[in-house]
């Protein structure tokens, strides 16, 4: 039974691995999109990513799930990623001789660099939208905002509306 578990488990890395490739191409066809500004292409990587992390999701909970009903604790899925989920894969793979730990340490690897590469993404989509708020409050009219103090050291909002044309 442990030996089956062990397989499955390991088998599912491999699907994972196969899925973190993919969304690593997705994000690197996402940055080349916001560089190109290429709307349709970033609904579509976005939607691709969505379903990408789901079946890693997926996946992990149902590697949970085999866990628990093979009476390992899991710690109610609070192990994931950490040293107890490590410990884990530890104990089945020196039971069954199978690699699931070195499996799943290649994993991370690539996991970290995906969250790497999400993250200047994300920096990319924030800047860009900076820019079409400020593109858009040129539009109408609104130079900046800021903030003042009254005489009883109350904030008060201020806003510099000059606008580029009139009715």
């Amino acid at each position: 039974q442990l030996q089956a578990l062990a397989n499955n488990i390991q088998q599912t890395f491999g699907q994972d691995k196969q899925d973190i490739a993919r969304l690593i191409d997705c994000l690197s066809n996402e940055r080349s999109a916001f560089e190109k500004n290429d709307h349709e292409l970033i609904r579509e990587l976005a939607q691709l990513k969505s379903g990408l992390v789901q079946a890693l999701d997926n996946r992990q909970q149902q590697r949970m799930q085999w866990l628990q009903d093979a009476n390992y604790a899991t710690d109610s899925g609070e192990s994931t990623g950490s040293d107890v989920w490590e410990n884990i894969l530890q104990s089945l793979q020196s039971e069954t001789s199978t690699q699931v730990l070195e499996a799943w340490q290649e994993l991370s690897i690539d996991l970290q660099r995906c969250q790497e590469m999400l993250l200047v993404n994300e920096r990319i989509l924030q800047g860009m939208q900076k820019s079409i708020g400020r593109f858009l409050n040129i539009l109408r009219g609104q130079i900046g905002d800021g903030q003042t103090y009254d005489a009883s050291g109350k904030a008060q909002q201020i806003s510099d509306y000059r606008p580029i044309t009139k009715a």
